[in-house]
């Protein structure tokens, strides 16, 4: 099984199973696994670009017409300083290529992100950066999908630096609308998260991912090792 992931600091091998990782990045070295008909792909080089930039991910929520934060993608720190002007504060600003594996930025003044700027936080102008809206967030749900059907699902708590994980169950709707995003980026095995607001109790979508990193109790709160299923 040649099972891809977006993880491109990583090598490992995922018990229980025979798996080469491999990333955009180390693509080149692994032609004839690509292109061995005999081994079955899972999430292959079109699922790893879907995720790979968050523009992209905000693309297909565009195009599906599912609601998210106000986002907007900045080429150079001009554009940057020009959307941050029409949003909201606070803000949060994150590197578009998530393999970089940069954290997410929040700001809560037009002033404290012009100093990042001229502090040199944000790295170079150059840099595609995405800038959004921060909510107040009421709940997190990270929706697990498996070959198009549904595995599992929780909800992530975080409160003073600690994250933990609790049982959820999504409605029949969320499910599908989970199903599709992740048909229409070419995952096979992934997850998607979205948000509900805690001002006005709607749902925003986050994301979309090919990775899922659990704590060893994920299974008591899901009822079975994920790993193993």
């Amino acid at each position: 099984l040649n099972f891809n992931r977006r993880t491109p600091n990583k090598n490992q091998l995922q018990r229980n199973f025979s798996v080469i990782f491999n990333t955009l990045t180390s693509k080149e070295s692994t032609d004839e696994v690509f292109t061995n008909e005999e081994l079955p792909v899972v999430n292959g080089e079109k699922a790893l670009e879907a995720v790979r930039y968050r523009s992209n991910q905000l693309a297909i929520f565009d195009d599906m017409e599912l609601p998210y934060t106000r986002t907007r993608e900045a080429k150079n720190y001009q554009q940057l300083l020009a959307y941050a002007k029409n949003l909201r504060f606070p803000v949060l600003v994150k590197w578009n290529d998530t393999s970089l594996q940069r954290p997410s930025l929040s700001f809560y003044s037009l002033h404290q992100l012009q100093r990042a700027i001229l502090n040199g936080i944000l790295g170079f102008d150059s840099e595609a950066l995405v800038i959004q809206e921060k909510i107040a967030v009421s709940k997190k749900i990270k929706i697990e999908i498996i070959n198009g059907k549904y595995l599992y699902s929780v909800k992530i708590v975080s409160q003073e630096g600690k994250t933990t994980y609790e049982p959820y169950e999504p409605s029949r709707q969320m499910v599908q609308v989970a199903k599709d995003i992740l048909k229409r980026a070419n995952v096979d095995v992934g997850s998607v998260t979205y948000f509900i607001d805690e001002e006005d109790d709607l749902v925003y979508f986050h994301n979309f991912s090919i990775t899922s990193h659990y704590p060893e109790e994920i299974e008591s709160v899901v009822g079975f090792n994920p790993y193993e299923k």
